[in-house]
């Protein structure tokens, strides 16, 4: 009897065993990621931004291998411990296989510029797994920006960051979008779509371009409108803008996954308006 009870005991016991040693590796990211990554898109706050660094720099540290890594180690060892104001904002995405992929965006300063910082988390068979990072910086201040969180934004199945470039009598703003996996551009040599751009052609003379993107299946439909305008004394001796030229037009942009690019569609219609051929000729 019970050299039968141990036949049926011998597979249920070796398939127990197996089961241990097949499932994956604990990762200290874990608890992190169960208690923050619970919706599609949301905030956290300073206290779990700051035990995230810590994990990061304890266990991760290898993977800041460009020009900034003592920078942001430096950074990232000193993040504050308490409060629960907003100090990161991220998306997620569940992918074909099941599984599922969060983007966590922080905003830092680098060098006294401000810089928008990316992380990526996948989940493989329910352990959670850190899987790069990604850099983007401003030409130097946010000048473009509504809100600190307006710079980092999810259209569609996409991911995108809006980046500023600033100068004397100058500040602009492009689309930059995310492609997988993170890899660190610090040269920002990826290219994007001008969201906004604002200029001084002469001290009464001023140039502004303004769009909206929206998305059409797997297409990127910026719409933009163009004003050229003159500043005249009113009776008040304020300086007012007085329109000199207005036009409108709609740019169409395809994600090119594979290429890691951004190509306009409809090339021939965007570039007939010559102020803005020097914005677009690019892509």
């Amino acid at each position: 009897m019970l050299r039968n009870t141990s036949f049926f005991l011998f597979p249920i016991l070796a398939l127990t065993i197996l089961a241990i040693y097949c499932r994956p590796a604990a990762s200290p990211y874990q608890s992190w990621c169960e208690q923050n990554f619970r919706a599609d898109s949301g905030f956290v706050g300073s206290a779990q931004a700051a035990d995230l660094k810590r994990l990061i720099c304890r266990y991760d540290s290898a993977v800041f291998t460009d020009e900034y890594r003592p920078v942001l180690l430096s950074m990232l060892d000193a993040a504050p411990t308490s409060g629960q104001d907003s100090a990161g904002k991220f998306y997620g995405f569940r992918l074909p296989n099941g599984e599922f992929r969060y983007v966590l965006y922080l905003p830092v300063n680098i060098l006294f510029a401000d810089a928008i910082l990316l992380f990526e988390f996948q989940s493989h068979k329910g352990a959670w797994v850190f899987e790069g990072h990604e850099w983007f910086f401003h030409g130097n201040h946010a000048c473009c920006l509504d809100d600190e969180w307006s710079e980092f934004s999810r259209l569609g199945p996409y991911l995108y960051v809006e980046t500023c470039g600033s100068g004397s009598g100058h500040c602009s703003g492009a689309a930059n979008f995310v492609f997988f996996p993170l890899t660190p551009n610090i040269d920002n040599d990826y290219q994007a779509p001008s969201i906004r751009t604002q200029w001084w052609q002469s001290f009464l003379l001023t140039e502004s371009l303004n769009g909206t993107l929206g998305i059409a299946g797997d297409t990127i439909v910026a719409d933009y409108t163009f004003d050229l305008d003159t500043l005249m004394e009113d009776a008040a001796g304020e300086m007012i803008p007085h329109p000199v030229y207005k036009t409108r037009f709609t740019a169409l942009f395809q994600v090119d996954t594979a290429a890691r690019k951004i190509r306009l569609l409809n090339r021939e219609a965007v570039l007939r308006e010559e102020r803005l051929r020097y914005l677009f000729e690019d892509y």
